[in-house]
């Protein structure tokens, strides 16, 4: 799998008269909602239906809303990306190194992983041409910021990135825990943390 990270998270500005309207650009925008019906079991071994409404905003799904009129959302570097299907039938069909570098460079449509191959001329080739966030310079400085300072690595600079932005490590926690009910151990709790790229808008 590559390492690249694949999603950037932003803080979103609300509207105080109406927390599904967000400031961007100088506007309040509206968020899109959909509602979403699954059965349930209930105690009684009954079942019934619930409905929860996913909100989003331009970047993508809303992931919750924080008690400072602010809340996150998150843009995945893939949405858009058409050329899946054709990248993986193009290197299925290369016949060498060249083919599929070629069509790399022709669809890229590389979503997740890195690439490497050889073939029978010795030619051998790695890769990682995965989809990225185009982060803003002033993001990627807050990202670098803390990878240098850090010495722990990356997954700690991205954490503290998260302290910074979201007023401490225990709002952090309490959101990840949400969204990942089986996740107990600290560790792990940091491991999820390093796959995000987590940065601020003005």
């Amino acid at each position: 799998m590559s390492q690249s990270k694949r999603l950037s998270t932003y803080i979103l500005t609300l509207d105080p008269q109406d927390p599904t309207r967000y400031l961007y650009d100088g506007d309040y925008k509206e968020m899109t909602s959909e509602e979403y019906t699954v059965e349930v079991k209930n105690d009684d071994g009954s079942f019934s239906n619930v409905t929860k409404t996913l909100y989003s905003s331009h970047y993508g799904p809303m992931i919750g809303w924080n008690p400072n009129n602010t809340a996150l959302t998150y843009r995945d570097a893939n949405v858009g990306n058409t050329n899946i299907v054709s990248q993986w039938l193009a290197i299925n069909k290369a016949t060498s190194v060249a083919d599929i570098e070629s069509s790399i460079e022709l669809y890229q449509g590389i979503p997740w992983v890195n690439v490497i191959a050889t073939d029978k001329e010795a030619n051998a080739y790695f890769i990682d041409a995965s989809k990225a966030p185009n982060l803003t310079a002033q993001a990627d400085a807050i990202v670098k910021q803390y990878v240098t300072l850090d010495p722990t690595g990356k997954a700690s600079s991205y954490l503290m990135v998260v302290i910074q932005y979201l007023n401490g490590r225990t709002a952090v926690k309490r959101l990840l825990l949400a969204l990942f009910p089986l996740i107990r151990h600290q560790k792990l709790l940091v491991k999820i943390m390093s796959i995000m790229r987590i940065v601020a808008i003005g």
